[in-house]
């Protein structure tokens, strides 16, 4: 059931070039299955190692994305099944009505990697962590900074720039595509 708080959230990230979904904790796996590429490997921060489960059950090529994550499933090394990766997938803490923004942290190894590196990324947000706006986010960010080993990004759509002789570029420093899997209900 959408809110207020997630249709303001929905509404700036998709001004950013964010496309946004909606589904249950038991829908994820297929809602998720749905926006990814099947011939392109998938990795997930380790927290989510049931979603990547779920996703090689139904015939994906998915992968916790760690080294020991990767060499649990197959020889290759885990920078060869990077560089092949179509699409990064990641929790987050919380995200932001006012700006559409998400902040993810470490996700248990990787979790800025996965969100950087591969073309497309996948945040997946609970609907019951949407906050009004930076002020009432960063108080939750900081009380779980040592947990987060210091490490919280902010993300408010896919990569952009303007650096280069003042021309908008997608996809320079990270990637092409964000897609926000927004779950309602009970937590996935």
């Amino acid at each position: 059931m959408s809110t207020p708080l997630t249709e303001a959230f929905a509404e700036r990230m998709q001004s950013v070039g964010g496309r946004i979904s909606y589904t249950t904790a038991e829908g994820l796996a297929e809602t998720l299955g749905g926006l990814v590429e099947r011939d392109r490997p998938v990795l997930f921060t380790p927290e989510l190692r049931d979603l990547a489960r779920q996703l090689r059950d139904v015939g994906h090529e998915a992968y916790v994305g760690t080294r020991e994550g990767v060499a649990e499933q197959t020889e290759a090394a885990f920078e060869g099944v990077l560089e092949r990766a179509g699409t990064g997938v990641s929790g987050s803490l919380l995200g932001i009505s006012s700006t559409g923004s998400i902040a993810v942290g470490p996700g248990g190894g990787n979790g800025g990697l996965l969100i950087a590196f591969p073309p497309h990324s996948v945040i997946i947000l609970q609907a019951d962590s949407l906050r009004k706006n930076l002020a009432e986010a960063l108080p939750e960010v900081e009380r779980r900074f040592d947990e987060l080993d210091g490490e919280a990004v902010f993300v408010s759509g896919p990569s952009r720039t303007a650096d280069i002789e003042m021309m908008s570029v997608v996809g320079v420093h990270g990637p092409t595509g964000l897609d926000v899997i927004i779950v309602e209900g009970k937590e996935a």
